[in-house]
C-alpha cells in the first residue's frame, strides 16, 4: 500500500525539489558518472586531453537539462568541469609532495626540482572558443557513451512496491522525434509522409516505479516499432512483466517473449479467431490461438515456427468504448492471480505517456539539435542519461522521506516555457538573439 501524505508535506518536498534544480545539478550528475568507475579510454585509443571523452560527455549530459542548449553555454559547462577538476588535481598532487618531501628516497642521480607530474594544460582555464569542444564531441565515442547509458539504467533505491506477484514490471511505446534537414540526417532519416523534416523512431522500454529507462532504439520509421522492441526482447530481464498496447498484440512478438520467459498484458481490440481451452470465471478464460502461416517480417527475421500459444483472455466492462467492453490478452495463466488484478495492472501502463512527455517536452528531445545521425545519437544518449540521474534521485528522495508520492513531482525538477524555434532547414534559433552585428561601410 502506498502512504498518502498531506498537500502541505507535497508542497514542501516539491519547493525544496525546484531550490535544489535552480541550484546547480553539475555535482549530482558528476557523483553519478564518477561513482560508477568507468574507464573513459579502455582500448587506449585515445590519448589524454585537456577536452577528454569523461568531461565532454558529462558536458553533453548536463546541457540536456538546460534551456540553452548552445555549443557556448556548453563550453560554458565545461569550464566549471575542468575548474573542479584542476581543484582535485592540485589537491592530489600537493598530498603527494607533502608525502614525498616528508618522506625523501634518496636515489642516484640530482634531486628532484618537480615534483608534479601533471601536464601545464591540465593546469591552466581553457578558452571560451567552442572549436575544440565541437571537435570533442566529434571525437566522442559512441560505445563509450552507451557504456554510460548501461550504468545509468540500474536504479539507486531497491523499490518492491510496484512489483507484480514477484515480477519485476516494464512499459514499452513508441514516439516520433523530429530530426534536422541535413544531407547526412537525410540518408538514415527520410522525410515525414506530408512533406516535413526528417524524423526518426524512439522506440523505450522503460522500468515500472522509478521510471528509468531501461533500453532504447533509435532508428528511421522505415522500420516498424515492432521490429525495433524485437531487437530489445532478448534485453530484457528474465521473469519480468510487460505492459504494452495494442500494437504489440502480435503473434511472433508472443513467441519471442515467451522463449526470454517475459509475460505481457496487451489490449485486445482487434478480433482473433481463438478456441477456448478452460473458463476460469465471467469474461475470464484460457484460448488457444492458432495461426496457419506467420508471414509477418519478425516471424521471418527470428525463424518462429510455432503455430499456436495459450494466452489468456479478459473482458471487462469500460464506458470509452463503442459497446462498453474492452478486452486483454496476457501470458499470465497462474489461476491465482485474479482477473481484477491483472485489469488493474494493465491500467498503470499510462506512466510510460507520461515518461514520454517528459524526456518529449520536459528535456526538450523532440527536436533532435544535431547534423549527423552520430551525434544526434549522441545528443540523445545525454539526454537519457539525464534524466535516469534524476530519476534516481528523486526515488532516493521519496524513500528517505518515507512516502510513495501519489502526484509526479518530475516536472519541478526542470520546467521551460520557452517554445522552440526553428527556421526552414529545422536549425533551432533563440528568437530572442539580437543577430548578427551589422557590417561598417
Amino acid at each position: 500500500m502506498r502512504k498518502v501524505m498531506k498537500n502541505n508535506a507535497s508542497l514542501k518536498l516539491s519547493h525544496l525539489l525546484k531550490e535544489e534544480m535552480s541550484k546547480n545539478l553539475l555535482p549530482l550528475f558528476y557523483d553519478s558518472f564518477i561513482s560508477v568507475g568507468i574507464d573513459e579510454n579502455p582500448d587506449k585509443k585515445f590519448r589524454d586531453r585537456v577536452f577528454n571523452q569523461a568531461d565532454t560527455f558529462l558536458t553533453m549530459i548536463g546541457t540536456s537539462i538546460q534551456a540553452d542548449k548552445s555549443l557556448q553555454n556548453s563550453v560554458n559547462i565545461f569550464s566549471m568541469i575542468h575548474d573542479e577538476n584542476i581543484k582535485r588535481i592540485t589537491a592530489i598532487e600537493q598530498s603527494s609532495i607533502a608525502a614525498e618531501l616528508a618522506n625523501p628516497k634518496r636515489g642516484a642521480g640530482r634531486p628532484r626540482k618537480n615534483f608534479t607530474s601533471v601536464p601545464k594544460s591540465k593546469l591552466k582555464s581553457i578558452s571560451s572558443n567552442t572549436s575544440a569542444f565541437a571537435q570533442a564531441r566529434d571525437r566522442l565515442s559512441i560505445a563509450f557513451t552507451e557504456n554510460v547509458f548501461k550504468h545509468s539504467c540500474k536504479p539507486t533505491i531497491t523499490d518492491n512496491s510496484q512489483m507484480f506477484f514477484g515480477r519485476p514490471v516494464y512499459m514499452t511505446d513508441g514516439t516520433y522525434l523530429q530530426m534536422q534537414d541535413t544531407d547526412k540526417i537525410k540518408e538514415v532519416y527520410r522525410p515525414a509522409k506530408d512533406g516535413g523534416y526528417p524524423r526518426a523512431l524512439l522506440s523505450l522500454v522503460v522500468k515500472q516505479g522509478c521510471g528509468l529507462i531501461s533500453n532504447f532504439r533509435l532508428g528511421s520509421d522505415c522500420k516498424s516499432e515492432l521490429e525495433y522492441f524485437a531487437e530489445m526482447i532478448f534485453e530484457l530481464e528474465k521473469g519480468s512483466l510487460l505492459l504494452a498496447d495494442d500494437l504489440y498484440n502480435c503473434f511472433a512478438i508472443f513467441i519471442l517473449l515467451k522463449q526470454k520467459n517475459v509475460d505481457i498484458i496487451v489490449p485486445g481490440k482487434r478480433n482473433r479467431n481463438y478456441e477456448v481451452v478452460k473458463i476460469l470465471g465471467k469474461g475470464d478464460e484460457i484460448v488457444k490461438i492458432n495461426l496457419k502461416n506467420d508471414d509477418s517480417k519478425i516471424a521471418k527475421l527470428y525463424d518462429i515456427k510455432e503455430k499456436s500459444v495459450l494466452l489468456r483472455r479478459i473482458e471487462y466492462k469500460t464506458p470509452n468504448t463503442t459497446d462498453g467492453i474492452s478486452v486483454l490478452y496476457t501470458s499470465i495463466l497462474d489461476e491465482k492471480i485474479s482477473k481484477e488484478d491483472i485489469i488493474l495492472k494493465y491500467i498503470t501502463r499510462w506512466d510510460i505517456e507520461i515518461n514520454i512527455r517528459e524526456i518529449k517536452t520536459i528535456f526538450g528531445l523532440n527536436i533532435m539539435r544535431s547534423k549527423t545521425p552520430e551525434m544526434a545519437l549522441k545528443e540523445l544518449l545525454a539526454g537519457l542519461i539525464a534524466y535516469n540521474y534524476i530519476r534516481n534521485y528523486i526515488s532516493e528522495i521519496a524513500f528517505k522521506s518515507d512516502f510513495s508520492p501519489e502526484r509526479d513531482i518530475y516536472e519541478k525538477f526542470y520546467t521551460s516555457d520557452k517554445p522552440v524555434f526553428t527556421d526552414k532547414l529545422g536549425r533551432v534559433y533563440n528568437k530572442l538573439s539580437t543577430g548578427r552585428p551589422k557590417k561598417t561601410e
